[in-house]
């Protein structure tokens, strides 16, 4: 019972963590630009590695015709990468630029 509602306040809410990539962004400052750079882009490697995965996972669940509904937090963790890859390459071509 208690978990259902935890459950139920978690979708309605959007209030979300902190994630620890968010609060690195505010010490790039500190750093001289072109280590940022190389940082930001050993990042966007590691980004891809999950993406890789991700995808690999996700065509098996769609072959195993598994309902969207057991797999919609990795859907979600797809967009939210995705929306990363995006912004750290953005940033990448500012700092270099």
């Amino acid at each position: 019972m208690r978990s259902s509602h935890r459950a139920r306040r978690r979708c309605r809410s959007s209030r979300s963590a902190y994630p620890q990539f968010v609060a690195a962004l505010s010490f790039l400052p500190a750093l001289p630009p072109g280590q940022v750079a190389s940082l930001l882009g050993e990042r966007l490697q590691h980004l891809a590695m999950e993406e890789a995965r991700a995808a690999a996972t996700r065509e098996l669940m769609q072959k195993r015709g598994l309902p969207r509904l057991l797999w919609v937090e990795e859907e979600y963790r797809d967009r939210l990468r995705a929306a990363e890859i995006g912004y750290v390459r953005s940033l990448i071509r500012d700092i270099e630029t």
